[in-house]
């Protein structure tokens, strides 16, 4: 402990942890523990929505809203200083704005070409004031004041963001027409609804409809090239189906071509003898016929030889003989019974 309370740095970083211990644990009483504090916190809440319409060109933010890399480092930076209230330590706190603030340098930086000034970066912050409208900022403003040690808030980086969130924030409360260089009367009926901003003062890049169409156009076209990979990825598998599908019948043919081969070879023996048999057998009754024509005569030609319808009846009647034979045979013996 001697160590500790000799060493100011050690000595200031462990009263930091304490702090942040004590923050954490017993934030439900530390946070916005007046209702004066919530009251206000509503109030400003509804003076930004009423102030929305300074966001359509009355601000000049500096930021290229046609880079989609800008767009996405200030939907970032939005998230960053919303994210700010979830924290419970003021630390937490302090790196969230540090975190947003950062963010928004880099799109000034990008934007413009080069590195943004002090001058440059308060609009900036207070359009993403303007446009986030965070909750109860107002409430996690004092919660740093009063629980973060006062060299981090005097000096360094965070210092000079949570400086220029409080000079931000104040002027947002005393925004009138003469902040923005216009008549009381417009600036009133903006204010109160009476009067629409003019589109060609509304930055049409970074219109929240146009970007959520650039965004489902994106996922769109996302969601088509997955479709053609997909279809091509079908007709490649459908073509492995088709040449597995003709392999396998290739080798069941092959299979069955090679067994009936083996197993039955004496078929196609007996096939090639029937052929030869009938080829020899025709040759022989033309052989025949022509010489049995070559002998006859000139009258016994024109005798007409049976055909083979002749021969069948001739069968038919034979046999219808031999039939009525058997059966007087059989009535026949019945008799002499």
């Amino acid at each position: 402990m001697q160590l500790l309370i000799e060493s100011p740095a050690a000595a200031e970083e462990v009263l930091a942890k304490v702090e942040t211990y004590i923050c954490v644990r017993c934030y439900g009483v530390l946070f916005c523990p007046d209702t004066d504090e919530e009251v206000a916190d509503l109030s400003l809440q509804d003076r930004i929505r009423s102030l929305h319409w300074v966001t359509c060109g009355a601000i000049d933010h500096g930021f290229d809203f046609t880079n989609k890399s800008v767009q996405d480092r200030f939907d970032k930076a939005v998230t960053e200083i919303i994210e700010m209230n979830s924290h419970r330590s003021p630390d937490d706190k302090l790196c969230s704005l540090t975190r947003c603030c950062k963010l928004i340098f880099e799109n000034l930086k990008e934007s413009r070409g080069e590195l943004a000034s002090a001058d440059e970066f308060l609009p900036a912050l207070i359009y993403v004031i303007l446009k986030t409208n965070p909750p109860l900022i107002l409430s996690n403003v004092k919660f740093i004041s009063r629980f973060t040690l006062p060299s981090k808030l005097m000096s360094g980086e965070a210092g000079y963001y949570f400086t220029n969130l409080c000079c931000a924030l104040d002027f947002i409360q005393n925004l009138n027409a003469e902040s923005l260089k216009m008549h009381p009367q417009e600036f009133e009926a903006y204010t109160c609804g009476q009067l629409v901003p003019p589109l060609n003062r509304i930055p049409i890049s970074s219109h929240p409809s146009l970007r959520s169409l650039r965004a489902s156009l994106a996922a769109l076209e996302d969601l088509r090239n997955k479709l053609e990979q997909l279809q091509d990825k079908i007709k490649d598998l459908d073509e492995i189906v088709r040449r597995q599908l003709f392999d396998f019948h290739q080798q069941i043919y092959d299979c069955m071509n090679k067994n009936l081969n083996e197993d039955f070879a004496f078929l196609e023996d007996c096939r090639i003898v029937t052929s030869d048999v009938e080829t020899m057998t025709s040759n022989s009754d033309q052989l025949t016929t022509s010489k049995l024509e070559n002998t006859l005569s000139k009258d016994e030609k024109q005798i007409s030889l049976p055909t083979v319808a002749d021969i069948e009846q001739f069968d038919s009647l034979l046999h219808l003989s031999n039939v009525r034979t058997e059966a007087d045979a059989d009535e026949h013996e019945s008799d002499n019974s």
